[in-house]
C-alpha cells in the first residue's frame, strides 16, 4: 500500500548569511515569540527535517544553520579547526538572536 509523502505544516525561510568571511546556508521557522530555538545538526549530519519542528507548537520560532562545510554552507580552502564551529554560532546568534531582545 503506497504511502502519502509527508507535507510539512510549517514552510521555512531558506536564506543565506556571511559569518566569518564564508557563507552560511540557514533555515529559519518564524513564529510570534521574539526567542528563537536554534537547532544545530550533529558533527557527521547535514541538514535539518521539517517533521521535529511541525511537532512543537506554532508560536516558537526556530532557525537551522548549516555549520561551516556542511550542507549549503562553504568550508575555507585552508581547513578550519573545531573552534571555529564556536565563532561561527556566536556570531550567527549576535546576528538573529541580539542579546539585546
Amino acid at each position: 500500500m503506497p504511502t502519502e509523502p509527508y507535507v510539512p505544516r510549517r514552510v521555512p525561510e531558506c536564506f543565506d548569511l556571511e559569518l566569518g568571511g564564508l557563507r552560511h546556508h540557514v533555515t529559519r521557522w518564524n513564529g510570534t515569540d521574539p526567542e528563537p530555538v536554534f537547532l544545530l545538526h550533529g558533527w557527521r549530519t547535514r541538514r535539518h527535517l521539517p517533521v521535529p519542528v511541525d511537532a512543537m507548537p506554532g508560536h516558537r520560532s526556530f532557525i537551522a544553520p548549516d555549520l561551516r562545510g556542511f550542507g549549503r554552507s562553504e568550508w575555507p580552502a585552508e581547513g578550519y579547526w573545531f573552534p571555529d564551529y564556536f565563532a561561527d554560532l556566536e556570531a550567527l546568534l549576535d546576528r538573529l538572536a541580539p542579546p539585546d531582545r
